[in-house]
Formats: C-alpha cells, structure tokens, sequence
C-alpha cells in the first residue's frame, strides 16, 4: 500500500529508490582501497562522511554487512574485514571500534 503525505509524495516510492541506490553504492566498492559510488550516494542523500577514512571504512563495512539485500558473499567479506581488526561487525561504532581500524 502506497503512503503518500499531504505534498502528494509517495513515500514508498522514495524509499524503494533510496534500498535500489544503497545496495548499488554498497556493491560497487572494492573492500579493501576504493569508495566506489558510496560518496556519491552519500551526497545524494546528505549522509555525514566522517573526515577520517579509517571510520569511513568501519563504517561502510558495518553497513555492507548489515545490509539484508546484498548477496550473503559481499555480507561475509565485510565482515571478516571488521573481524581482522578486532571490530564487532554488529551494532553501532564504539570509541574502541575506532581505536582498532
């Protein structure tokens, strides 16, 4: 069922786009060195990209891992990134998490 709000938007809509554009932009990295289209997709949506990239990194692959529509494969090498360095691949980022990466 569609919602719409009282500027005629539909909210479904919108939302579809937004999983459609994140799963794209959680795909096309490559887990080790490259963004991919995720500073794109960061713009789009004025997400905060944190000014250091080691909590970019955790933060990406904490995303990847629990991102329920991406493939099991792309879940699983996130998450042995974050276990490599000490880091709980569940749950939000702690200040030890950022000590680790």
């Amino acid at each position: 069922m569609e919602q719409i709000n009282p500027e005629g938007t539909n909210y479904s809509g919108e939302m579809d786009q937004y999983r459609k554009d994140l799963k794209e932009a959680l795909m096309s990295i490559d887990p080790k060195t490259a963004p991919g289209k995720m500073y794109d997709f960061c713009k789009k949506y004025k997400v905060p990209v944190p000014i250091k990239a080691r909590i970019f990194w955790v933060n990406l692959h904490k995303a990847r891992v629990e991102c329920s529509d991406l493939p099991t494969e792309e879940r699983l090498i996130s998450k042995a990134w974050l276990r490599e360095r000490e880091i709980e691949p569940f749950g939000p980022l702690s200040d030890e998490d950022i000590k680790r990466a």
